[in-house]
């Protein structure tokens, strides 16, 4: 059975797997239109290769770039679902420091905040591995992530469909 071109194409490009790259080398090697038909494809190849790069008289890139659809912005009810768990994430934590609220002053704050060791959160899904991270540090990261993404997405998209309206 003789190979596609998209085949012979994927060959010469090297995006096959060495499997199928070994059995279409054999089958070039061995069958004579196959062979043919490879030569005249790197013959196109190399004649484009071979042509002069083609000078444009205006630059496209704003009619192009004007053409595209704006990048939309983050759908509300995604918004408001990563903002309420954030809340709520930040309001559990609130709720383990409670406890220590009344005996916090600027000062101590920052040593019990650098001292404090509560109990570790222990992540054992794999039999030979486990990963071990401090309450607080678990909570504080989901927190952050949840707040990058709500506000950075909308920051970034914001700014994008600023620029592109401001082309020629």
């Amino acid at each position: 059975m003789h190979p596609s071109e998209e085949t012979l194409h994927a060959w010469l490009d090297e995006a096959l797997s060495p499997q199928e790259s070994l059995t279409v080398q054999a089958h070039v090697q061995t069958c004579a239109a196959c062979r043919t038909r490879l030569q005249r494809i790197q013959a196109v190849f190399t004649a484009l290769e071979q042509l002069p790069e083609a000078r444009l008289s205006r630059d496209l890139a704003p009619l192009v770039l004007q053409a595209l659809p704006a990048p939309q912005m983050l759908p509300l009810p995604s918004l408001v679902v990563q903002v309420l768990v954030s809340l709520l994430a930040l309001a559990w934590g609130a709720t383990r420091l409670q406890p220590a609220w009344p005996s916090i002053n600027l000062r101590t704050f920052w040593v019990t905040w650098m001292t404090w060791r509560p109990p570790h959160w222990e992540i054992t899904t794999l039999p030979n591995f486990s990963l071990h991270a401090e309450t607080s540090l678990v909570w504080i990261l989901f927190v952050c992530t949840l707040l990058l993404g709500a506000a950075g997405n909308a920051l970034l998209l914001r700014s994008s469909s600023h620029s592109r309206r401001r082309m020629p």
